[in-house]
């Protein structure tokens, strides 16, 4: 499969999806004077995902003081993402329902479901995507595996 990413200085794909508990989340917008995270994980089958979210919730107060607005995405359907937000207690807002083509708009990979697995037919592999405020890509991270992510640390570190 060719990969399209997008590049730093760029725009993220103005991408629509709705959020659990209602509203709608569009990737790419950012508030006067903040940054914009966003980033996409496997789905709820995914344990390192929790891990890694787990990481940036425990930062929260330091997100603030950098005025970083963190959101989260992935494929999978309401009722999984529901359960992800509740069990993994995530607290920003947790979009679902991104499709195969918007995953390659954002430059993500893609894996299939493993036979007898609880994940969904398709998902995407984690994407990283922090938006500075003036609302251009800053930092954009994709992987094909769920271990292989940017360090909350030094990322914050990075923007400090």
């Amino acid at each position: 499969m060719i990969m399209s990413l997008i590049a730093p200085g760029k725009k993220l794909p103005a991408i629509v999806l709705k959020t659990v508990g209602g509203g709608s989340l569009t990737l790419g917008t950012v508030k006067p004077n903040r940054w914009a995270l966003y980033i996409a994980y496997r789905g709820l089958h995914c344990p390192l995902c929790n891990r890694y979210i787990a990481k940036y919730t425990e930062r929260a107060a330091q997100l603030e003081k950098l005025k970083i607005d963190i959101s989260y995405f992935s494929m999978d359907p309401e009722d999984r993402a529901t359960e992800s937000k509740e069990k993994w207690n995530i607290a920003p807002p947790v979009a679902y329902g991104l499709t195969a083509d918007e995953a390659r708009q954002l430059g993500l990979y893609l894996s299939d479901k493993r036979e007898g697995s609880s994940e969904t037919d398709v998902f995407s592999e984690p994407g990283f995507f922090l938006v500075n405020p003036e609302g251009n890509l800053h930092i954009v991270d994709v992987s094909n595996a769920p271990f292989s992510r940017p360090d909350v640390d030094s990322m914050l570190g990075g923007v400090e």
